[in-house]
């Protein structure tokens, strides 16, 4: 029996993040939700999800500490990690991807360029 893929979206915009989880749903993920850092990091460490999509700015812990928390672990080092946030300035980017970001995608992503990278990450 194959089990649908795990996919943990950590958003504090209950609107963004609605709207992401559905889609991922829609496509038969097994979605899980966070609506702040530490949620997120305790969530991954319980699920052990196959990719997460992080927003940078969420409270308790921002993104860029959660990821740093994530490639800290041996355990989920190697998970893949979208970033999905509204800034979109040059640093930012910069500073995710150097923190081990996988992938980068302003908001408001478009529905195909979402899914296909979601299957990107997902595949590798």
């Amino acid at each position: 029996m194959h089990t649908a893929p795990r996919v943990l979206v950590a958003e504090d915009s209950p609107t963004q993040r609605a709207l992401v989880v559905d889609l991922l749903r829609d496509e038969g993920l097994d979605v899980h939700e966070a609506d702040d850092g530490r949620l997120a990091l305790n969530l991954c460490r319980i699920i052990r999800p196959d990719l997460m999509i992080l927003d940078l700015d969420l409270p308790s812990l921002s993104g860029n500490e959660v990821l740093a928390k994530i490639r800290a672990d041996h355990k989920s080092h190697a998970m893949p990690v979208l970033v999905l946030t509204a800034d979109d300035r040059d640093q930012a980017i910069g500073k995710a991807l150097d923190a081990g970001a996988t992938d980068f995608l302003s908001k408001p992503a478009t529905r195909v360029e979402l899914l296909t990278r979601v299957r990107r990450a997902l595949a590798a």
